[in-house]
Order: C-alpha cells, then sequence, then structure tokens
C-alpha cells in the first residue's frame, strides 16, 4: 500500500531511498552521503536505526550481544534477567514489535499487569502479544490511508518473535483517512483522560 501510494502520488517530486547506509550529511550543501553516492536534498527525512537509551547501558542492563545495546530481558514478562523488580519496555525492549502507538500502549497495559500482579503476590499468568493496529495516512487532500492490524507469536524452535494473525488493507480510501483520525482520538482518551 505504502509504495503504491508512494508511486502514484509522489514519485514525481520525492525520492525514496530504503536500506542506503549514510555515511554523513552535509548540512550546509544540502547532501547525503552513502556508501554509494550523495543525494542532494531540498527537504530530507532521515530514520536513525533504533537503539535504547544510553541510560540501558549506564546502568548496566544492555544485552551486550545486542547492536541496539537493548535490555537484557525476559521476553514474557520485561523484567531484566535476574531483577523482577526492574523492568524494560519500548524501544529498550529486544522484541521486535513495531514501533506504532497501539504496540506501545498494549505492550503498557501488559507490563502494568504484569507489575501489580507481581506486586501482589500473584503470577501474572500467560504471556499476552501486543497488539499492533497502524494506520499510515498516504495523502492529505483527499485523506486517505491503509492499515495492518496484527499481533504477534513466538516460535520456540526458532527462539523469535514473528507476526501472528495479520490483517491488511493496502488499498487506501477516505474511509480509512477517517478512520486513521478516530484511532487517534482514541488512543489519546484512552492515554490521556
Amino acid at each position: 500500500g505504502f509504495h503504491a501510494a508512494f508511486d502514484e502520488l509522489y514519485k514525481d517530486y520525492l525520492e525514496y531511498v530504503p536500506s542506503a547506509n549514510i555515511v554523513g550529511v552535509d548540512v550546509a550543501n544540502r547532501r547525503v552521503k552513502t556508501e554509494f553516492d550523495e543525494y542532494p536534498f531540498n527537504d530530507a527525512a532521515i530514520y536513525p536505526r533504533v537503539r535504547a537509551s544510553k541510560l540501558i547501558e549506564t546502568l548496566g542492563l544492555a544485552d551486550p550481544k545486542s547492536p541496539q545495546m537493548e535490555a537484557n530481558i525476559d521476553p514474557f514478562y520485561y523484567n531484566v534477567k535476574g531483577d523482577m523488580h526492574v523492568y524494560v519496555a519500548g524501544d529498550a525492549r529486544p522484541m521486535p514489535y513495531s514501533k506504532s502507538g497501539n504496540t506501545a500502549n498494549s505492550e503498557g497495559k501488559y507490563v502494568a499487569h504484569v507489575v501489580a500482579a507481581r506486586a501482589n503476590g500473584k503470577d501474572p499468568g500467560k504471556w499476552q502479544s501486543p497488539h499492533t493496529i497502524c494506520y499510515s495516512m498516504v495523502n492529505a487532500d483527499p485523506q486517505e490511508a491503509i492499515m495492518v492490524d496484527a499481533y504477534y507469536s513466538y516460535n520456540k524452535e526458532k527462539q523469535s518473535f514473528g507476526f501472528y494473525n495479520v490483517k491488511m488493507d493496502q488499498e487506501r480510501d477516505t474511509a480509512k483517512g477517517i478512520a486513521t483520525l478516530e484511532w487517534a482520538r482514541g488512543l489519546y482518551r484512552d492515554m490521556f483522560s
């Protein structure tokens, strides 16, 4: 859906360069340098690799095998391995969940459940997958969006997490544009009301 929207709406005036290893940005001359090429720009959106906060390293909680210096935690209950009183979630956790707001919201509720259960001397029960709902507005006028709705599962053999029960609606339309705004309002109500 993203590529279709990009090709149909933006390719004539935006250049999309995925997976380019950026080695430098010359802001004064407006050039992005990659391993193989340089790109002039008027405006640029550069997304660096996500990594955990430096605090995770400073406190000695980082997994030394993690290139993003993510915390060394129990992937099902979020506590630091060996310490049931310290929990780490969000960009500092090693599980490859989406960076969507809905994922963070559902993940935060689950971690709160685990902490509350343990604080009351109870077993937190079975692991609960975060829920990723991600609407992407791909056109502003008219407001059109695409979306994905997914959960995660754990593969014991590979010892890794992957997508599970994925529903995608990649045809952009105004109904999803409206749904995008209501989805955001719903999250804001849930978090701040």
